[in-house]
C-alpha cells in the first residue's frame, strides 16, 4: 500500500486536458495565443484519505501543487515544464512501521520539443509516461525519454504514431565496480486515434507495443515483494530477480457522447497483455462507464463506476499504478464529482474496494476512499 498515491479519477477522463496523451504543439499554441511566448497555469488539490488493509491503516490529508509551463522559443521549438509537489499530514500505523507520510517534489515533464506540423514533434527530456501508456501499465511518472510523434488530420479525426525510448526511474547500489548493472529501458511503438467534436463528443483509442529491458535487481526485488513472480534462483537472501520478462501489448480507450442537451455518457478502459508470462498470469483489464448531467450553465455532475483486474505478471509492480495497488488485485471503483465550470473548481468522492487475485504473504485486500477538492487551470 502506498500512502502517497495520487489517484487519477475515472471521472477526470470525461474530457481532454493538458495531460492528455497527445501533447499540444507549439505551432497551434502560437496561432491561438498570438505573440504569447509563455503559457502557464497552476492546479491545486486538497484530499482527505482513508486507506486500510491487513498490514496498515492511514488517515491522511494531502496537498498537491501541479505547475504546468510551456515556453515557445519560436513556431518550431518549445519547452515544457511540469513539476509536482505532494505533501501529507495525518496518522499512519503499520505492523512493521514501514509506512511513512510522504512529502516530495517530482518532475513529470521537462523537455524540449521540435515541431514541423500540427501535433508532430521530436521530444527529448523528461516525459510524462501517462501521456503515452495506459494507467494499467505505468503510473504517472516522469521518465527521461526521447520520442518521435507524427500526426495526420482528416476533418475531426486525428491519426498518430509514436516511437519512444525511455529510462525508467530506478536506484541501485553495488559493492563491486565490476558488478554495475545495465541501464534499464522501456521502449515502445504505437498508434493513436482521436476523434474530437467537442469536450462532450470525443473518442480516443491508443495501442502500443512495449518492452522492458535490463531492469535492475533493486526494482525486481521490490516488485516480487509487491506481487510479481520471482525466479526460483535467489540472487541473495535479500535480492530477487523476475521469473518472466515484460513485453507485450498496452491499450486504452475513452469516450464521451452527448445524448441529450444536458445529459452525456462517458466510458474508459484498458487492456495489457505480457506475452512473456503464462496466460493465467499475464493480463490486466480495466473497464468503466458512467454519465454526466449539466445542472444549468455552470454546474456539471458526473458519476462513474469501473472494474479492474491486474494479474500478478501483467505489469512490473514497481512502475505499476498505486490506484490499482500495483498488481495481483481486482476490484471496483466508484466515483462522483461536481464541477463548477466558471470557477474551475471540482469536488470529488472516490471509493475503491480491492481483493487479491492470488494469495500472497506480502499483499492483502485493500479499501480506500477519499474526498477531494480541486482548483483547476488557475492562470498565473
Amino acid at each position: 500500500m502506498t500512502i502517497g498515491l495520487l489517484m487519477v479519477l475515472p471521472v477526470s477522463m470525461a474530457s481532454p486536458s493538458k495531460e492528455e496523451v497527445i501533447a499540444t504543439s507549439s505551432v497551434s499554441q502560437l496561432k491561438k495565443n498570438g505573440p504569447t511566448h509563455i503559457l502557464s497555469n497552476l492546479e491545486l488539490s486538497f484530499r482527505g484519505l482513508m486507506n486500510e488493509n491487513h498490514f496498515s491503516k492511514a488517515n491522511t490529508f494531502d496537498l498537491t501543487i501541479n505547475y504546468l509551463l510551456t515556453y515557445n522559443v519560436n513556431p518550431y521549438i518549445f519547452f515544457k515544464l511540469n513539476p509536482l509537489a505532494q505533501m501529507q499530514s495525518g496518522h499512519v500505523q503499520s505492523i512493521d512501521a514501514n509506512e511513512k507520510l510522504e512529502n516530495k517534489i517530482s518532475i513529470l515533464n521537462a523537455a524540449v520539443y521540435t515541431t514541423w506540423m500540427k501535433e508532430s514533434y521530436f521530444a527529448l527530456g523528461i516525459l510524462n509516461s501517462a501521456q503515452t501508456y495506459s494507467p494499467l501499465l505505468v503510473s504517472e511518472k516522469g521518465f527521461f525519454s526521447t520520442q518521435v510523434f507524427q500526426s495526420l488530420y482528416f476533418d475531426l479525426w486525428q491519426l498518430s504514431t509514436q516511437v519512444q525510448a525511455a529510462i525508467p526511474n530506478s536506484e541501485s547500489s553495488v559493492s563491486d565496480q565490476n558488478q554495475k548493472e545495465s541501464t534499464p529501458l522501456l521502449s515502445s511503438v504505437g498508434l493513436f486515434s482521436n476523434w474530437h467534436r467537442s469536450s462532450k463528443n470525443f473518442a480516443y483509442l491508443a495501442l502500443n507495443y512495449f518492452k522492458y529491458s535490463s531492469i535492475p535487481t533493486s526494482i525486481s526485488t521490490v516488485s516480487v515483494e509487491s506481487g510479481n513472480t520471482g525466479d526460483t534462483f535467489k540472487i541473495s537472501e535479500t535480492e530477487r530477480s523476475f521469473k518472466f520478462d515484460y513485453e507485450g501489448i498496452d491499450s486504452q480507450f475513452k469516450f464521451t457522447r452527448e445524448v441529450l442537451r444536458n445529459l452525456y455518457f462517458l466510458g474508459s478502459g484498458g487492456y495489457v497483455v505480457n506475452q512473456k508470462a503464462p496466460e493465467e498470469m499475464n493480463k490486466a483489464t480495466l473497464i468503466g462507464g458512467g454519465m454526466g448531467y449539466k445542472l444549468g450553465k455552470n454546474l456539471e455532475l458526473e458519476a462513474e463506476s469501473s472494474y479492474y483486474k491486474i494479474e500478478p505478471d501483467a505489469v512490473i509492480a514497481y512502475y505499476a499504478n498505486s490506484r490499482f495497488f500495483r498488481t495481483n488485485h481486482q476490484g471496483i471503483e466508484l466515483s462522483t464529482s461536481l464541477l463548477l465550470k466558471k470557477e474551475n473548481f471540482k469536488i470529488s468522492f472516490y471509493y475503491n474496494d480491492s481483493k487479491l487475485v492470488y494469495e500472497s504473504p506480502n499483499q492483502s485486500d485493500e479499501k480506500l476512499y477519499f474526498i477531494k477538492f480541486e482548483a483547476l487551470h488557475v492562470a498565473i
